[in-house]
């Protein structure tokens, strides 16, 4: 497999930069560089986004990529565990704060991903993003922890009625995090996803939320060259928003050039009938299906939109029997 993969990061409109990242190519060390690039057979990566409202949301972030990276080279890089290495990160940074006690109540979220000949897997908790483009479609792979999309999983789940959901949609508060006091979820890929020659992996802090999904698949599809062409096309697309409060926004692009025994079905084709996991009741396959990112238990929609959340009346149907069911969110 060959892979392209390039780092790019802003601060928006904030003083500081509370994102931190990590790769790790086959060959070489790992980068924790905010703008970099690079191709590779196989790579690792972490990337997190310290919490604003909370203290020292920088040291977190950069705290649980580089506890994330090192217990990668232990028993979780050995077994493939991302949520392992998510855990131990969590544990670093409980132990930073046992170390020093000004740094009690900061958090974090993180990505921790793995691109190699067997396909994608990736582990997370919060509101960093893991999108793929494949074949004109952009779908969100990892689940959204933010109090919106959690509120609507509950809803769709039957586990609030639609005032209660709509009251607890708030997201300024994510439902997992790494605070190093235990992770409450993490969404774990159950199994490789296969990759295919011309797939795009966009790794993105909640600061690409400024561009609707409809906005950001609109870029995928008009957007050519370099993954770090890319980046730094999506970077400007969220800075000609405008938005007066955007949020440090930290991605790392992936471009699938290459890839040797390894066929991958056309999103339409993967995995195996089953109901919706959005479906009150339903029940999820142990198998890759994908949809779209316009469904019940994703989000779609900007930051600065959901600051107040809509009637759940206005939830748009699901696009197509598309919901990625080779993932699930995992209790700490």
């Amino acid at each position: 497999m060959r892979l392209e993969f390039a780092v790019r990061a802003c601060c928006g409109a904030r003083d500081h930069q509370e994102d931190a990242v990590a790769v790790r190519p086959e060959v070489g060390e790992t980068v924790c560089d905010r703008a970099c690039d690079g191709e590779t057979a196989e790579l690792l990566v972490a990337l997190a986004d310290g919490l604003g409202g909370h203290v020292h949301g920088e040291v977190a972030s950069r705290i649980g990529c580089a506890a994330f990276m090192a217990a990668m080279e232990g028993p979780a890089g050995r077994d493939g565990d991302l949520a392992l290495g998510l855990h131990g990160a969590d544990a670093a940074i409980a132990a930073a704060v046992t170390d020093e006690t000004a740094l009690e109540g900061m958090a974090t979220t993180l990505l921790g991903l793995r691109m190699a000949d067997d396909g994608l897997s990736w582990a997370s908790a919060g509101d960093t993003h893991l999108f793929l483009f494949r074949e004109g479609m952009l779908l969100l792979l990892n689940a959204d922890h933010s109090g919106y999309p959690m509120s609507l999983k509950r809803w769709a789940a039957g586990e609030l009625t639609r005032a209660l959901a709509e009251l607890a949609a708030d997201n300024n508060v994510l439902a997992s995090s790494l605070g190093g006091r235990g992770i409450r979820l993490v969404d774990v890929s159950r199994r490789p996803l296969p990759l295919a020659v011309g797939d795009l992996l966009i790794a993105a802090t909640d600061g690409i939320d400024t561009l609707r999904h409809e906005e950001l698949s609109k870029l995928c599809c008009e957007l050519a060259g370099t993954a770090g062409e890319i980046a730094e096309s999506l970077l400007a697309a969220v800075a000609a928003a405008g938005d007066p409060a955007q949020d440090n926004v930290t991605l790392c692009v992936v471009k699938v050039a290459d890839v040797e025994a390894l066929t991958a079905p056309a999103p339409d084709a993967v995995g195996v009938a089953a109901p919706a996991i959005d479906a009150p009741g339903a029940e999820t396959a142990n198998g890759w299906r994908l949809r779209s990112a316009g469904s019940v238990h994703e989000s779609a929609m900007p930051r600065q939109a959901r600051q107040a959340p809509p009637s759940l009346s206005t939830v748009p149907e699901p696009i197509a029997d598309r919901v990625e069911a080779g993932h699930a969110d995992v209790g700490g």
